[in-house]
């Protein structure tokens, strides 16, 4: 526990106005229209008519999606897709500006104080001459404003914030729950590896990229004796997510670290875990985190990370759905990652090939207990890629 008397929720500092709650569930809707119907709409165009024209090479998916791609991106409907696509994506982080723009003061009062907490189980270490890799510097990912690191104030939080409250507006439309309040990358995993190995209860686990620490945090709900350690690049998250968890009263030590080369001692962990982050990184890094997560795992520790599909592992005309982010969304290492054979990455980093694993896991707030436990044991099949439906994994045991 880190205190007696409750710590303001960060969260709740940024207010919306009626208008901007009522464009916030415009944009939300406009992404699940586009993303649902329009999408829906797009794939019969391509297999009721584009298909007749591309020649099938059923040996090279690679050169089979990017045939798609080029027919596709003549058709009007394509056109209009992607461009609304492209701005609703840029809607959804300028819905929320304004609310954190007025109460910045605010959040960054509540960060610095949250900053102060200080204990054996709870830390926030920030390093200012870390330099930020390029891959982050570079360009705005998701179309963020600003990216994930970008300070505008002093002890700025303002990213992180953006970040939590688009996040909402990007997904919130989107999700659909059967098993309430359930559900979510770290309740998935969490839920698996418990049920699967019922003997594994870590010590401590790592989550690399963590942001604002969403997808760490659960962790505690399934491993509560566990000590929790997140890792970013950029301060602005990281100060965020150590005043969410205060707020949460969930100790957690977050670090600014380049995960290529992190300050933790060999084996120090248990479970290292990552969500959607080897796809906005290099190949080169990926190769490095990866030998990096070897060496700092346990024996009989895991990997677990949440990603995207691997370019051979879905069919073509998926592949040239997923990657319209690579070209689109300032995600230019997306398509180079799929291309990677992930059970490949982890033998070259040290794994054993026979303990790697690929993962196909219905989210959890989306199915019963029941059908979950199903998908876990083996008995039943996770829905199809996409949407909030259903993760993908790859990981491994030392």
């Amino acid at each position: 526990m880190l205190q007696k008397q409750p710590f303001p929720s960060i969260d709740a500092i940024p207010r919306e106005t009626h208008d901007e709650a009522s464009r916030q569930r415009y944009v939300s809707f406009l992404r699940k229209f586009i993303m649902s119907d329009l999408s829906s709409k797009m794939k019969d165009l391509y297999f009721e008519d584009i298909s007749k024209t591309i020649a099938d090479d059923e040996v090279n998916k690679q050169s089979q999606t990017v045939k798609i791609r080029r027919a596709m991106e003549k058709t009007l409907f394509y056109k209009v897709w992607s461009s609304l696509r492209f701005n609703a994506q840029e809607m959804t982080w300028f819905s929320v500006q304004n609310q954190v723009e007025r109460s910045l003061s605010d959040l960054v009062k509540i960060s610095k104080e949250a900053s102060r907490v200080k204990t054996d189980t709870a830390s926030l270490n920030l390093n200012p001459s870390l330099e930020i890799p390029k891959y982050v510097s570079k360009l705005d990912i998701h179309q963020m404003p600003g990216c994930f690191h970008t300070e505008y104030v002093s002890d700025d939080v303002a990213v992180g914030a953006v970040y939590a409250h688009g996040t909402k507006v990007f997904g919130g439309a989107m999700k659909k729950s059967s098993n309430p309040g359930k559900g979510g990358v770290a309740d998935t995993i969490s839920n698996y590896l418990k049920m699967k190995y019922p003997n594994f209860k870590p010590k401590r686990i790592l989550d690399i990229g963590c942001t604002i620490g969403s997808n760490l945090l659960p962790y505690r709900n399934v491993f509560p004796d566990a000590e929790l350690y997140g890792v970013d690049v950029a301060a602005p998250v990281l100060r965020y997510a150590h005043a969410r968890a205060v707020s949460m009263n969930i100790p957690v030590h977050f670090s600014q670290q380049n995960a290529e080369k992190m300050n933790f001692n060999d084996g120090f962990f248990d479970l290292i875990v990552s969500s959607f982050f080897f796809h906005e990184i290099p190949t080169k890094s990926s190769r490095l985190i990866v030998k990096e997560i070897s060496r700092l795992l346990s024996f009989k520790g895991m990997t677990v990370h949440m990603e995207l599909p691997s370019v051979n592992e879905v069919d073509p005309y998926y592949n040239f759905y997923i990657d319209w982010d690579a070209y689109h969304n300032n995600e230019p290492h997306y398509a180079s990652f799929r291309k990677q054979d992930p059970i490949e990455l982890l033998v070259n980093a040290g794994f054993k090939e026979k303990n790697a694993y690929i993962l196909h896991l219905p989210d959890r707030g989306g199915v019963t207990d029941h059908d979950f436990r199903k998908v876990v044991d083996g008995n039943g099949s996770p829905p199809k890629h996409g949407n909030y439906a259903s993760y993908y994994f790859f990981g491994a045991q030392k």
